[in-house]
């Protein structure tokens, strides 16, 4: 028998499918059958936690104004009308007040001014839920009010839980037994994942029935996916590739699908350089220096645009006009003829002084200096792109100004940074069809700029983008969740970051620039690739799942806007969870489509014990997981733990030794290892061309771990006093081993299990090295798997000493090699230490004339102690990390590296 919440979740599901929705010709949502109600929060911690806000002095604050807003955009993009969408709006405080009632308005434009006129802030004081829940109820979804056969939403939005918890859930299921669907927003950490859920309809799942938001300057990302569910609609924008304007010489308006030629174009770059650019940078002092940070971002950004063009007299021809208090022609379309001496121009782009925004006059200049100066060419279709981060300060003049470059036959494409410009503004900057993506983009702040980057040159040159984050590449069908950590040492470790006076930091900017990037890299649609994330640290939470965005740019808008929290411990175990319980959840995830996660980590889980069950339950849902590490202070056993088999490097382990890095280290890699119904093994990524640390190569998984062909094999092993001093538990007066050399020894064994040993397969020597060399036993020694495992496990550890590295290389190429060798099988050294070379100055002619013997050397370095140097020293070429040697950051994470070891051993043979 069906349970009565299966049976609320069949009812609910139904009426979402069966809601006739469309999108009406100015691109509003038609909600038809719709009568909707706004439940918010006005108690005091909602203007208490802004810093700016004083009662006494002022009637609303930054975080109110935040609220409304929202509700506001998302009141105006329905189409509102007595038999479409009828809108209430209540707030709840310490009591209760209702605002206006279903049938107060029945005209767009009077509902707006409404919101306007009531819904301001007043004193506050407590949550009291249970008072607005009964609201609803009793005066706003009433017999009254309400229509017949007509569907019945409310959108509660809230900052903390209820004051009394006691009585909450008796008043939401008297609500939901009115058959009103709730949908709630949770905005700062003072709200619990329990109580959006409570207040939220079945199936009560993120990103479907309840949203969150880190605090109030970014809920209005959230925005599009409230309104999409709210009349049952996936997102607004196609799901096929994005549209692409016209910028041809066609006087005709811009059409979607139409192509540029990217060959032959003049463009002109118009750039604010108003105070509010680098009054917003922290750390910029003019009077020290005549750059910012926010400037020298910007600068970049258009630098990196202007290098895909093909610039040239006959083809691409850019201008530039900036503007704060007054504009000025930086350059003429004529100036720089060839693409060097433009990007040196842009490079030498300096901030001034800033002060206004005197947008109507940089269009003045566009259309009069610029363009229609007598040096235009007919066939050249003709463009300005408008960088700005603020609204004009005399907007009035800025209708006629734009209308006139419009007039010229001039395509308008505006870049808006920061909150400071709001979206109206772009829009009547930009030209038709005036939309999010295709003529306007928008950029959470200067040092995230580059999320837009690959769509804002895709609509300026779809034929020639090779913008950073490349062509889509992975292109089949895709449930991808990112586990992203956003614990306290991510910033902690920025020498910049102050978490008092900023809440992002450069490391966490590499972190979702990198994301962007790589997301850039997937066709996003229903059918296509969706991506859901999770945000960890203390706890977890889930920003959005699966079905939040099915276009691109809104997408890489939302991971843009992911902020840094305050950071904590690293709740591994809770993300993992999350995953299994709220993203890959029989509703949200498609049958017969691949599932996969990609975790980004900079450190090890708080609690580990309990990582192994969590990360068991994902991988038996057929979660492929891909883990990310970043910096060394997340060990390999961390990784390996993490990690799908065959737990690999460059397979499903990837690794940048920095945040400022990981683009270039992990990107090309993961993408090559994360696509949809590609192989593990995937092709060959190109080598990074980081010289410190160098980039894991992938190893094939299509190698077998079993060495089946003739080899012989010598394990030359370092046995110096560093192996056992770095051991607390060792004592040598009353014991001849230590833990350090029985974790070598194991590490030996469990490599020669894997070898098919015999006289005429593999052969395995062993030689150790202190401070002399010595050979336990060489190569026809032992003929048996049995009596050479045997003779590992009885490998002693001597008394130490020095590192006589050149003795022991001597002593393998002159005992092992030369005296027993067998022609035409190969031969390989795997050489193990945890220390630099007593004697650093005699190792390259011992391990160069071991090379010239024919013998190809494996190098493992254990510990800190030795350097890269040392590894790639005494490995051969291609002398690279994961391939001709290997690191582990202790004797306890040997393991770690066995199979790529084993699998790299065999894989050369």
């Amino acid at each position: 028998m069906l349970s009565f919440r299966s049976v609320k979740i069949a009812v609910l599901m139904f009426w979402l499918q069966t809601t006739f929705i469309i999108e009406d010709t100015h691109g509003q949502i038609v909600c038809q059958d719709l009568d909707l109600a706004f439940l918010i929060d006005g108690s005091g911690s909602i203007c208490d936690a802004d810093r700016n806000f004083d009662f006494n002095r002022d009637s609303t604050c930054n975080n109110w104004d935040f609220i409304v807003k929202f509700v506001y955009r998302i009141i105006d993009s329905l189409t509102i009308g007595p038999s479409n969408t009828r809108v209430a709006m209540a707030v709840f405080s310490s009591s209760s007040r209702l605002l206006f009632n279903l049938n107060a308005y029945t005209d767009k434009s009077s509902l707006l001014s409404a919101v306007n006129a009531n819904l301001v802030y007043v004193k506050g004081g407590t949550t009291d839920t249970t008072g607005g829940l009964r609201l609803l109820t009793d005066q706003i979804f009433t017999p009254g009010n309400t229509r017949p056969n007509v569907g019945k939403t409310t959108i509660i939005i809230t900052d903390g839980r209820p004051t009394d918890n006691t009585t909450v859930p008796a008043a939401i299921d008297a609500v939901h037994g009115a058959q009103i669907t709730t949908l709630v927003v949770g905005v700062t950490d003072q709200v619990d994942n329990s109580t959006l859920k409570l207040l939220s309809s079945s199936p009560q799942q993120a990103g479907v029935t309840y949203f969150w938001a880190t605090d109030f300057s970014t809920i209005d990302q959230l925005r599009e996916q409230l309104r999409n569910q709210t009349c049952s609609l996936p997102p607004l924008q196609s799901t096929a590739a994005s549209p692409v304007i016209s910028i041809g010489a066609s006087t005709s308006a811009a059409q979607p699908n139409s192509q540029t030629d990217c060959n032959l174009m003049d463009v002109c770059l118009v750039v604010d350089r108003s105070g509010s650019i680098c009054d917003s940078d922290r750390d910029f002092v003019y009077q020290r220096d005549d750059t910012c940070n926010n400037w020298k971002s910007l600068v970049a950004f258009i630098r990196g645009l202007v290098s895909n063009f093909n610039i040239g007299p006959n083809n691409v021809r850019v201008g530039l006009v900036t503007f704060s208090s007054s504009s000025e022609v930086g350059w003429g379309l004529n100036t720089y003829t060839d693409k060097a001496s433009l990007l040196a121009a842009i490079d030498s782009l300096a901030y001034v002084k800033g002060g206004t925004t005197d947008t109507t006059g940089a269009l003045n200049l566009v259309n009069t200096r610029i363009f229609n100066a007598g040096i235009d060419r007919s066939n050249a279709g003709k463009l300005a792109i408008i960088f700005t981060d603020g609204k004009p300060t005399v907007p009035s003049t800025v209708d006629a100004a734009v209308q006139a470059v419009h007039a010229s036959n001039i395509k308008t494409i505006c870049v808006g940074v920061t909150d400071s410009i709001d979206e109206q503004t772009l829009k009547i900057l930009s030209s038709p069809p005036q939309q999010l993506g295709m003529t306007y983009f928008m950029a959470a702040n200067f040092s995230t700029i580059n999320v837009i980057s690959n769509s804002l040159q895709q609509q300026v040159c779809p034929a020639g983008s090779t913008t950073a984050s490349g062509p889509v590449t992975c292109g089949g069908a895709l449930d991808l969740v990112i586990v992203l950590d956003g614990s306290g040492s991510i910033c902690d470790a920025d020498p910049n970051f102050n978490f008092a006076r900023d809440t992002t930091c450069s490391n966490w900017a590499s972190i979702i620039n990198f994301l962007n990037e790589l997301v850039g890299g997937y066709q996003i649609g229903p059918s296509a690739t969706r991506v859901a994330l999770v945000l960890f640290s203390t706890d977890a939470r889930l920003l959005w799942g699966l079905n939040a965005y099915t276009d691109k740019t809104a997408l890489m808008y939302a991971i843009g806007n992911v902020r840094y929290l305050k950071g904590g411990t690293t709740d591994m175990t809770g993300a993992l969870t999350m995953v299994i319980n709220q993203v890959f959840t029989s509703q949200m995830a498609r049958p017969n489509v691949a599932k996969m996660a990609i975790i980004v980590t900079d450190g090890n889980p708080t609690v580990p014990s309990t990582v192994q069950a969590a990360i068991d339950g994902v991988q038996a849902m057929g979660v492929k997981t891909l883990v990310v590490g970043v910096t060394n202070k997340v060990d390999n056993r961390t990784l390996f733990q993490l990690a799908s088999p065959p737990k690999a490097f460059g397979i499903t382990i990837f690794m940048a030794s920095n945040y400022q890095t990981i683009d270039d280290e992990v990107r090309l890699q993961l993408l090559a290892q994360g696509c949809p119904g590609s192989s593990t093994s995937g092709a060959p990524t190109p080598a990074s061309t980081a010289s410190t640390p160098a980039t894991p190569a992938p190893i094939s998984a299509t190698t077998s771990y079993a060495c089946a062909s003739a080899l012989d094999l010598c394990f030359l092993v370092d046995g110096s006093g560093s192996i056992c001093d770095s051991d607390p538990g060792f004592n040598y007066a009353t014991d001849n081993t230590c833990n350090n050399w029985r974790l070598i020894v194991e590490f030996i064994y469990r490599i020669v299990q894997t070898l098919a040993i015999g006289p005429n397969q593999i052969r395995v020597a062993m030689v150790t090295f202190a401070s002399e060399a010595n050979v336990l036993w060489t190569l026809p020694t032992y003929s048996t798997a049995s009596d050479v495992l045997a003779a590992v496990r009885n490998m002693a550890y001597s008394k130490g000493g020095q590192t006589d590295t050149t003795g022991g290389l001597d002593l393998m190429r002159t005992r092992i090699f030369q005296t027993s060798n067998r022609p035409n099988v190969d031969k390989t050294a795997i050489i193990i230490t945890d220390g630099k070379p007593t004697v650093p100055g005699t190792v390259q002619a011992a391990v160069s004339q071991v090379r010239q013997a024919g013998v190809r050397t494996v190098a493992v370095g254990v510990t800190a102690q030795v350097d890269e140097l040392t590894l790639k020293q005494l490995s051969s070429p291609p002398q690279q990390l994961n391939v001709t040697y290997f690191m582990a950051t202790g004797f306890d994470t040997l393991e770690t590296i066995r199979s790529i070891l084993t699998a790299s051993t065999c894989g050369q043979l």
